[in-house]
């Protein structure tokens, strides 16, 4: 597995459960357990293949850290060995990558949890139906659309945020992996650094960036504090700044630059305040619209895999011609809204 095969991966995990909803008699108890140990035995199948490819990336990705450094300190006249061998960088990545496999196993059994308890939420409503004779009968084809739909709006959730949204297992599972391999890349950095007794971080990133990590780009901070020219900050507490954060870390070797280079940064760290916004106003409406273009593409995808849940092969062959022929308002584009119609007129029955 790759990172880029999360996503599909727990697509095809989704539509498997589906099935099992679909073949089971969903009223018997008998029937609905088998069916939640082999939901829970799917999910599991799935962490197991993450964490197969987790585990050996971020060893991957330290020792190619510890490389890239190795060439940038020796470009400014540092040497130093960059083998994986030191007790610290061995227990550095030892702690990122068993922390790493909590947050997936936290985020698999939250996952399994939501999924049960969407699915029985849901029979206690149909049952409470068909009791009220709102539902009548037994209406197999209705409680499985029912069941399905609710599972599909409500389940394999893997982590409540602090403003109580539930983030789908697939978007939570990607966050995770993407944080802990910036997490290796700056912890390789720094603790390759001070091996080398060089105090100093310039810590970098996208031109238009967020107002968290517009606080700590363009700046040289001290690791430790000796050097009381610039503000003491372990970039290893912060950097990651917050999920997919784009930052990164490189060594400032003071002895290596001019007096008018290590003058700006000494200013600039004179003015550093963690709670403030340093970007002006014109740099923070770029990166709105940045992040608006975004968003937008976020929807349309979701939007995309919605339409082909549903219309399956009558939906467009890619996300690229559904945008096309949405920006478009083509012919095809309206007649596929129609069919869309239709199909989840059909699906509430």
């Amino acid at each position: 597995m790759k990172l880029e095969q999360i996503k599909p991966t727990v697509e095809f995990l989704q539509s498997e459960i589906l099935k099992l909803i679909q073949n089971v008699d969903l009223l018997s108890d008998k029937d609905k357990q088998i069916m939640f140990r082999n939901i829970e035995d799917l999910i599991n199948q799935f962490g197991t293949e993450v964490i197969e490819f987790v585990e050996p990336e971020l060893a991957k990705v330290y020792e190619n850290e510890l490389k890239l450094t190795t060439n940038e300190l020796s470009k400014q006249g540092v040497s130093l060995s960059n083998e994986l061998n030191s007790q610290v960088h061995q227990s550095a990545l030892a702690n990122i990558t068993s922390d790493t496999m909590m947050d997936l196993q936290a985020a698999l059994r939250q996952a399994y949890f939501t999924t049960v308890s969407t699915i029985n939420q849901t029979l206690k409503e149909v049952q409470s139906d068909i009791s009220r004779g709102i539902l009548y009968g037994q209406n197999r084809r209705k409680i499985i659309q029912r069941v399905s739909d609710s599972f599909i709006n409500g389940g394999m959730k893997s982590f409540r945020t602090i403003d109580n949204k539930l983030l789908p297992l697939d978007f939570y599972t990607e966050t995770v992996v993407r944080t802990k391999l910036s997490n290796a890349r700056t912890h390789a950095h720094v603790n390759h650094y001070l091996a080398t007794d060089n105090d100093l971080v310039y810590v970098t990133g996208n031109l238009d960036t967020c107002s968290e990590c517009a606080k700590y780009q363009d700046r040289v901070f001290s690791l430790t504090g000796k050097d009381k020219r610039f503000p003491q900050l372990d970039v290893r507490d912060v950097i990651p700044v917050h999920p997919n954060c784009k930052c990164s870390v490189r060594p400032f070797v003071a002895d290596f630059k001019s007096e008018s280079e290590i003058n700006k940064y000494i200013a600039k760290g004179k003015d550093f305040n963690p709670n403030l916004d340093p970007r002006t106003k014109k740099q923070r409406e770029s990166y709105e619209r940045d992040q608006k273009l975004k968003r937008k593409a976020r929807q349309e995808m979701k939007n995309y895999n919605s339409i082909k849940a549903i219309l399956g092969d009558d939906a467009p062959k890619s996300l690229g011609a559904y945008r096309r022929m949405k920006r478009s308002n083509s012919t095809g584009y309206v007649k596929m809204k129609q069919k869309l119609r239709v199909a989840r007129q059909e699906m509430k029955g």
